[in-house]
């Protein structure tokens, strides 16, 4: 039997309103038992995968996340009827034959940090079915990501574990507030920045950079190095981008430098409780720089509207840039963000944080989710990401969260206690705190104070 081309299949699916789905081949071992081969892809979380339908040269499956279709025409497969449990109904082929073509829904894949740990490597390889893309510092050298620097790991051992992800997106982080003034006119050290991209894309193919910090972006572009065209230019989450007019500044931006426009933006996370405002933006950008997709940070955990974000960004870059010691733990403890909610803890259901339950709530509104927390440990990542996987989480909601994953030790929210209503409820609101007790009341009908505990060492690495 000859194998169609899967833009044929996307065509003749076309016609049954199916038209948004992406297709790529992927090979079957030949001869393969069809049951044994659908076990196998089932242990490895193929019913939380993103991929909807599996077409055997000319038998579909379906898998149990998607919503019933009753009947579905196939080239040569005439009428098939499927239910929504489970995979499909006819097994009267005994064999598969070598390739198979997936057919993949809008389902929202994750954008995931990496850290260069080879256990956490290892877990990752597992779930690139789940993986739009990941993100990565440069682990020697100035400090150019965002974030406090605890080990040092050399650039070959950072791209091996890059390129052992294969053709996952990769992002080099370079989203510091800002860096030194006078680098930005310091050629040795903007060239040593792109001989380290440059490594990069040569070994592992990475995708593109995050920024920030316009100027570092523009002092990049002026060494008029050939590297510049590789790469997308992604404007970081904290550039807070809330509209579609800052997003179109952003991008002329990057259109003058030479790198290229970005394939997906990161919206902020304000947007994640304004539905209307949300998907008005995400709409807006889409109709003028298409193909370009929408991302949304699910787990930041941190103040709605955070007062103290641009100062403590700042604080960031003056210890990375070794202007002062890191104080901004003792800082946030005393007189900020951690103060504030040690004192009203209901705050942190204001938090535009995404639950794993509500992620299909963004369906049409956004295509990834990206995860944050790559401070915390592999084991809060292997938590997080399964979590989100599995589109569920039965345990302390706390222990998701990256800014307000301290307050795991004081309190418990279980999870589940938070539906039904959950998401309707907070993203429908007035945000009108003063006249409202909503969050107050929910706090201490699903929060559960804690006791004293005494963590055991190997638990904090």
């Amino acid at each position: 039997m000859a194998h169609p081309e899967p833009w044929q299949e996307k065509d003749h699916l076309s016609r049954l309103n199916l038209e948004k789905f992406e297709w790529e081949s992927v090979p079957v071992p030949e001869n393969s038992h069809r049951s044994a081969f659908l076990q196998d892809q089932s242990n490895q979380s193929l019913y939380n995968s993103p991929y909807s339908f599996i077409y055997f040269s000319g038998t579909l499956f379906l898998n149990n996340l998607i919503l019933t279709i009753q009947f579905v025409d196939v080239n040569v497969a005439s009428l098939i009827s499927f239910n929504s449990v489970g995979f499909v109904l006819d097994y009267s082929i005994a064999y598969c034959f070598k390739y198979s073509v997936y057919c993949k829904v809008s389902c929202m894949k994750l954008s995931v940090p990496f850290i260069p740990d080879e256990k956490y490597t290892d877990f990752l390889k597992n779930k690139t079915l789940n993986i739009e893309s990941i993100y990565f510092s440069l682990h020697s050298g100035q400090v150019l990501d965002s974030r406090l620097r605890f080990k040092e790991t050399g650039l070959h051992e950072l791209s091996k574990g890059l390129q052992a992800l294969g053709s996952v997106k990769k992002y080099c982080l370079l989203n510091s507030r800002f860096i030194h003034p006078g680098l930005y006119n310091d050629k040795l050290f903007l060239n040593q920045v792109l001989d380290k991209l440059e490594f990069l894309v040569s070994h592992s193919t990475i995708t593109g950079i995050v920024f920030s910090d316009a100027y570092f972006l523009n002092a990049m572009a002026a060494t008029k190095r050939d590297v510049i065209s590789c790469l997308e230019a992604v404007p970081g989450i904290n550039c807070m981008i809330d509209s579609s007019q800052k997003a179109v500044s952003f991008f002329e931006i990057i259109e003058q430098t030479g790198f290229k426009l970005p394939g997906k933006i990161v919206l902020d996370r304000s947007l994640n409780r304004n539905l209307k405002q949300l998907e008005k933006t995400g709409n807006k950008i889409k109709q003028q720089y298409s193909p370009i997709k929408i991302e949304l940070l699910a787990n930041e955990g941190c103040i709605y509207y955070c007062p103290f974000k641009f100062a403590h960004d700042a604080q960031i870059s003056f210890s990375n840039l070794r202007i002062t010691t890191d104080k901004t733990l003792r800082t946030n403890q005393r007189i900020g963000c951690h103060a504030h909610f040690f004192k009203t803890p209901e705050n942190f259901l204001k938090s535009p944080f995404i639950r794993p339950e509500d992620m299909d709530r963004y369906k049409g509104m956004a295509d990834s989710i990206k995860l944050c927390g790559r401070t915390l440990g592999i084991n809060f990542l292997f938590n997080c990401i399964e979590a989100y996987i599995k589109k569920s989480y039965k345990g302390n909601l706390f222990n998701l969260m990256d800014a307000a994953y301290w307050l795991s030790d004081l309190y418990h929210i279980k999870n589940k206690n938070l539906d039904p209503g959950f998401f309707n409820t907070l993203t429908g609101c007035t945000k009108d705190c003063k006249r409202c007790n909503i969050c107050q009341d929910l706090f201490i009908k699903t929060a559960k104070k804690k006791s004293l505990e005494i963590k055991n060492y190997k638990d904090c690495l």
